[in-house]
């Protein structure tokens, strides 16, 4: 869970220390089950990345809020992969 300010691009960096793909996707919406999911929620991403790798991107979120935080790799949301981005 992270806080960040509204209107202002913070970089991201994704260090996947895992052995599978992961990633780091903020969604306009929560959503409670990994079928709810669909691309058109996607505020902003860190594509996949690979185990033992890392990957970078940037997100910018206009409007104040908290928003879900989640790995849309199949079976990685309901193994609990959620977060929250506090926009401020």
């Amino acid at each position: 869970d992270v806080t960040i300010a509204a209107a202002t691009e913070v970089p991201v960096t994704l260090e996947n220390a895992g052995a599978v793909d992961h990633n780091w996707t903020v969604l306009s919406e929560e959503i409670a089950a990994e079928g709810d999911f669909s691309e058109d929620l996607v505020l902003a991403a860190v594509d996949n990345v690979a185990g033992g790798a890392s990957g970078e991107g940037a997100i910018t979120i206009d409007a104040a809020g908290t928003y879900q935080v989640i790995c849309t790799v199949p079976g990685h949301f309901d193994a609990g992969m959620v977060g929250s981005v506090t926009v401020q």
